[in-house]
């Protein structure tokens, strides 16, 4: 008896990458928390958490995909 293995569709990201985005992820999120009390409370505000993960998924949403991302 044979078992067929699915291949893995292009939309799941490759352990690597996803490695990689955490790790982007995290490190701008520790320098927006390093830079607060620098930059007071407005701009911490502004440099918050979603705006760093918005651009790190672009990003990479850029490299995997090309342009048409």
């Amino acid at each position: 008896m044979k078992i067929k293995r699915s291949q893995p569709s292009a939309a799941t990201p490759k352990s690597d990458k996803l490695l990689l985005r955490m790790l982007a992820g995290a490190l701008l999120t520790l320098a927006v928390t390093l830079l607060a009390s620098t930059v007071g409370e407005r701009w911490s505000g502004l440099l918050a958490v979603f705006p760093v993960l918005g651009s790190v998924m672009a990003v990479f949403s850029q490299h995997t995909a090309g342009i048409t991302a």
